[in-house]
């Protein structure tokens, strides 16, 4: 009988491909069921596992290549969730999918062998798989879903295969034994959270293939020490690196636009920026709380430097704002506390409110001609470098 195919989602895609043209009138049998499984049958041509009803306590599962004589070729959403005494998978031969959440919060799952016919792993399938230690992704797999890998606190071992063009929204979140993964070159979308948290990583290599490094993507990898960026990445979003412990250094290459907001806040082991002259904006808190980084080079095409972008990065002695700075943001250098020579070249027009507040080692300020205004408190000593208006100061 025909009826609409929801419990599919987005394996829709993959069955399309996989010359079963899967639509809202494709015709799916009922659900039937045998000793171990719910399933369906495709137009008389495949049959989808819709459901494990075997023993709940089962350890070792391999799924069946056929049934009533059909190929089985994908495993749909939910069918394996919550097994949670499951600790071997087998997935058969010919199996081109596995659905969302397919083997969701099978806690107890340590190993899996997927076959060489998968092209496609949903959102959430082994989202909490907490004791699975290693996952070798097929050949012909193109993407890896939405929080696919999310919470597996075991896995140290990652395979991706150079057909993977797309990781999802927090793939490999919380991944917190993961050490190392090679990004395929083939990778051209790393996407929100991918590696957030994954806090024992230590080295990551962009590929060339890709051209940002998108919000929260390494958040809190307290033990990143070297990251090997892509001369093609054009920007760095909100909180790519923020409270990346041990990172020290960070190559920025020529092609970057933009340092995101947050996205090197608390990487405490950080000592020296050199951002490229490709760079017009450093936003907010970029690197706020960066407490060792000492060298500061700024983009000479930077048109803003915004609110908080270095405060409290402690151990700055000497910054030279570049005249293609229009506007200095509130507390963009508040309590830089070893800063003592500060030079904003002609070009500059605003400083605003405690831009310097509590620089309380400037000796040596040189300011730019063409300023309009700087702000309330803009520099720690009041009473010297008070609000300003209109007229060149009297140093």
């Amino acid at each position: 009988m025909e009826k609409k195919i929801d419990f599919l989602e987005d394996l829709a895609l993959i069955l399309t491909a996989c010359n079963i043209n899967l639509t809202d009138n494709t015709l799916v049998s009922e659900e039937m069921t045998n000793d171990k499984y719910k399933y369906v049958i495709l137009d008389n041509k495949a049959v989808v596992l819709t459901e494990y009803i075997g023993d709940k306590n089962v350890k070792t599962i391999s799924t069946p290549q056929t049934i009533d004589e059909y190929n089985v070729i994908a495993i749909g959403n939910n069918a394996f969730s919550d097994l949670y005494e499951l600790e071997n998978v087998l997935v058969s031969d010919g199996v081109t999918a596995v659905g969302k959440k397919a083997f969701y919060q099978c806690c107890s799952l340590k190993n899996i062998m997927l076959p060489k016919s998968l092209r496609f792993i949903g959102s959430k399938a082994f989202y909490n798989c907490e004791s699975l230690e290693q996952i070798e992704i097929p050949q012909r797999a193109v993407s890896v879903g939405k929080e696919t890998f999310c919470n597996c606190e075991s896995l140290k071992t990652v395979s991706l295969p150079e057909t993977i063009k797309v990781i999802s929204e927090r793939a490999f979140a919380f991944c917190t034994s993961l050490e190392n993964i090679t990004l395929p070159q083939s990778l051209n979308l790393l996407e929100k959270g991918a590696f957030q948290n994954c806090s024992s990583l230590k080295t990551i290599e962009m590929p060339k293939s890709l051209s940002k490094i998108s919000d929260d993507c390494f958040t809190f990898c307290t033990s990143l020490e070297k990251v090997v960026s892509s001369d093609n990445i054009s920007k760095i979003g909100a909180y790519a690196f923020f409270g990346c412990t041990a990172l020290k250094d960070f190559a920025f290459h020529a092609k970057l636009k933009i340092i995101g907001a947050f996205s090197f806040s608390l990487c405490t082991s950080l000592e020296r920026v050199n951002v490229p002259d490709t760079v017009t904006i450093i936003e907010e808190k970029a690197f706020a709380q960066c407490s060792s980084l000492k060298e500061v080079k700024l983009s000479k095409k930077l048109l803003a430097i915004e609110n908080n972008a270095f405060n409290e990065c402690a151990l700055i002695d000497e910054i030279v704002i570049p005249g293609s700075v229009k506007i200095i943001g509130e507390q963009a250098f508040y309590k830089c506390e070893a800063l003592s020579n500060v030079i904003i070249l002609d070009g500059v027009e605003t400083i605003e409110k405690k831009a310097f507040d509590e620089c309380t080692s400037i000796t040596d300020l040189q300011l730019s001609g063409t300023l309009i205004s700087i702000g309330e408190r803009a520099f720690s000593l009041a009473q010297k470098f008070g609000s300003y208006d209109a007229q060149p100061l009297a140093i």
